[in-house]
């Protein structure tokens, strides 16, 4: 959620690092996702895992179930060409923290077992 009276917020997340890993035929882009956060229902402040985009797509589609009615954040389209060129990546990232960070502001969302 927002901090209260603007202060930094609960939960701040950031995508970075973004890797192409080779798997034959199947190469994609992998993130780092790193998330700090002061709310106290999390074991630890700060942690990072790596994600692909198919997980994030898996996020918002299992939200969209588990929260009929609510309006949940678009992600970034997904690429046909140019998927690997550096414009189209460092766009992704950038889309891709938004999505999480609309996310972990979003009431429901937020609290959503999904999402921690």
């Amino acid at each position: 959620g927002a901090a209260v009276g603007g202060g930094v917020p609960d939960l701040v997340i950031k995508v970075s690092d973004p890797i192409k890993n080779a798997e034959g035929l199947n190469s994609y882009i992998s993130y780092k996702v790193n998330t700090e956060t002061t709310l106290e229902e999390y074991d630890y402040n700060q942690f990072s895992v790596i994600r692909r985009y198919s997980d994030f797509v898996w996020l918002r589609d299992t939200l969209l179930k588990s929260l009929p009615g609510a309006i949940i954040p678009p992600l970034p389209e997904k690429a046909v060409m140019n998927r690997f060129a550096p414009e189209f990546v460092e766009g992704r990232r950038r889309a891709l923290e938004r999505f999480l960070n609309r996310c972990a502001e979003h009431p429901l969302a937020s609290k959503n077992e999904t999402s921690s």
